[in-house]
């Protein structure tokens, strides 16, 4: 009996003694929390370790060197088995983040192209604001001044000579007709001649008036040169009335009276084809204006002006600076230019292109003061043509 009992007693310490070694056996779970007195990822092998935290494909540990997180990939399986690592859910979830990267890239890429196109659109805008309505913003700001500008090597480019308005009062026509030449050329890319006779005859009708007769003489300095004739804003009116043509179709005649009313048909050409709007530029006073012109000469764009005129014993000279001048008349010019070596506005000399022929001033060209012309400066407008439809 003794007997049996022994035996019973030691088959149960031999299963007791069996659970306890697999139980010891059995590696020990790894958690957040866990201590590590090492721990080997791939080649490296980490020391004092601390397990921060786990996911199902990472750790993260602090150690004697810092902070890391490791993938658990790169574990041996018995630590990967200890960590409850599972390939599978490895392999899912990098699938799920390379998904969601590869999103968030498309997003990104998608956020930059519509931020070019934006810009693109927004450049496109700027570019398409026409010079005119550049300049029409500028006023009232101060300019930027330049050393130079000066458009007339632009006008000898394009065969715009400086012409000779002969025995009539039509210096504001001539004005007029330059700036127009010139924004003609450069809009739609080709030089055209139009008929200052025409914009005379058209002026004329639109006032309702006779023009005054040749009264002074040509550009060859014989005779009086100060001009009794229209004022900008009468040409200007009668460019937007009744067009204008080119100089073949109306010849000019350079001196007697108006030419008879030319054919109807030329006439209603010239206004189908006006594509011509006239701007004057603000200013109450002769330096408000000299200043808005900088703004127009800075984008490229002539300017014809009325201003007082110095008397007649001293219309020879080309600089127009501190001489004294006639009230009673004035005189159209086209500012094409000015420098300025200093950046001070009153250090200032605009280039202007005359109507007296090549042998005035520098070859038809004369220069006038930032202070002539705030004493003197009355008005001033800018043009601008609209393309030719293709």
């Amino acid at each position: 009996m003794i007997f049996r009992i022994s035996c019973f007693a030691l088959a149960l310490f031999s299963v007791s003694l069996t659970t306890t070694l697999r139980a010891d056996d059995a590696p020990a779970k790894i958690a957040a929390g866990t201590q590590l007195a090492s721990l080997k990822v791939g080649p490296t092998v980490y020391t004092n370790v601390l397990i921060r935290s786990v996911t199902a494909r990472s750790a993260m540990v602090t150690y004697d060197g810092g902070m890391k997180s490791i993938l658990l990939r790169d574990l041996s399986p018995e630590l990967q088995q200890r960590f409850g690592y599972n390939a599978e859910a490895d392999r899912a979830q990098e699938a799920t983040a390379k998904a969601g990267h590869a999103a968030a890239e498309k997003q990104q890429q998608a956020r930059l192209e519509t931020l070019r196109k934006n810009r693109a659109a927004a450049y496109s805008s700027v570019q398409s604001i026409s010079k005119i309505d550049q300049l029409l913003r500028s006023f009232g700001q101060a300019p930027e001044i330049a050393e130079e500008v000066d458009l007339r090597p632009r006008f000898n480019e394009l065969g715009l000579w400086v012409k000779d308005q002969g025995h009539r009062p039509s210096c504001s026509v001539f004005a007029i007709v330059s700036a127009l030449e010139f924004q003609n050329a450069e809009t739609n890319g080709n030089t055209e001649r139009f008929s200052e006779e025409y914009l005379y005859w058209a002026t004329s009708k639109s006032l309702n008036r006779q023009p005054p007769d040749a009264l002074f003489g040509t550009g060859d300095g014989s005779e009086n040169q100060s001009d009794v004739g229209f004022s900008l804003v009468e040409v200007a009116t009668a460019l937007r009335t009744y067009g204008i043509p080119l100089q073949d179709k109306v010849p000019n005649l350079y001196a007697g009276k108006v030419m008879a009313s030319p054919p109807t048909e030329i006439i209603e050409e010239a206004r189908i084809s006006g594509r011509t709007s006239v701007h004057a530029i603000p200013g109450h006073s002769g330096g408000t204006l000299a200043t808005n012109i900088i703004h127009a000469l800075n984008l490229g764009i002539p300017v014809p002006v009325g201003i007082r005129w110095p008397d007649t014993r001293v219309w020879r000279i080309q600089f127009l600076d501190s001489q004294r001048v006639d009230m009673r008349y004035s005189h159209a010019v086209t500012i094409v230019g000015y420098r300025c070596k200093s950046g001070k506005i009153e250090d200032t000399v605009f280039l202007f292109k005359n109507s007296w022929g090549p042998r005035w001033g520098q070859g038809g060209y004369g220069t006038a003061s930032f202070g002539y012309l705030s004493k003197n400066l009355h008005s001033a407008v800018v043009l601008e043509m609209q393309p030719k439809s293709k």
